[in-house]
């Protein structure tokens, strides 16, 4: 690779002047700014992007964790139902048709629904944030490529710009 000492003296020797040199180098001088300048525009999309895509995961998980809390709050009070229930009815002696056998079987079935219902609501929350979290994470990428591409693509046409303007000079 030439020197930029030695690529100027072989344009005065190949009939540029000192001008049209300089005008050269300034010209060069500009467009490298303007390829760094998107370069940086760039770069600053994606770090935007990322920013997004981190502020909707943290939705999603705080989402999560309050849909957790409501959903637990709501199964200790139907756990606790179910108690009181069982309870109140085992001052009653002992038997499969009595209504302390009764109260304890509404006991296990009502803690065993409040349970599955627990489990169905965070198992359909999770899916729901994952759909929105992979959604968010796509977006991102596809929004990183376009700016990725774009930039490529301006480099490229900077570069035989700057080639095609030294093969003039």
């Amino acid at each position: 690779m030439a020197t930029p000492t030695t690529t100027t003296q072989a344009r005065r020797r190949n009939g540029g002047t000192s001008e049209e040199t300089a005008e050269f180098g300034l010209e060069a001088t500009r467009r490298a700014q303007e390829t760094m300048l998107r370069s940086l525009r760039t770069g600053v999309d994606t770090a935007m992007t990322f920013t997004d895509v981190g502020q909707r995961v943290g939705r999603e998980l705080v989402d999560l964790t309050v849909t957790g809390a409501k959903q637990m709050l709501q199964l200790w009070a139907e756990m606790q139902g179910s108690v009181l229930d069982a309870l109140q009815s085992s001052l009653v002696p002992w038997s499969d048709t009595s209504p302390a056998f009764r109260g304890w079987q509404r006991l296990v079935d009502g803690g065993a629904a409040a349970v599955n219902r627990f489990a169905e609501t965070m198992q359909g929350t999770a899916g729901e944030g994952t759909e929105r979290i992979k959604q968010a994470v796509d977006v991102m990428a596809d929004q990183i490529k376009e700016g990725a591409t774009a930039l490529g693509q301006a480099v490229e046409e900077e570069t035989n710009r700057t080639r095609a303007a030294a093969a003039r000079s």
